[in-house]
């Protein structure tokens, strides 16, 4: 039987400051919500931090 799921990409854009407290705390809360919605994490890897060509509001 054919598995019809769709698979997407995410990326989020997290506050470094609370990164670099809990990673793993704020990794499971990221991952919750998209659980919560019905969503499933196959994937979850950290890229470098950068700073961001415009400041974000």
């Amino acid at each position: 039987m054919a598995d019809n799921t769709a698979v997407y990409e995410g990326m989020f854009i997290l506050d470094a400051n609370k990164l670099a407290r809990d990673q793993d705390g704020l990794t499971s809360q990221v991952n919750g919500l998209i659980e919560a919605a019905g969503g499933q994490v196959e994937v979850s890897r950290l890229w470098e931090e950068r700073r961001l060509a415009f400041p974000i509001k």
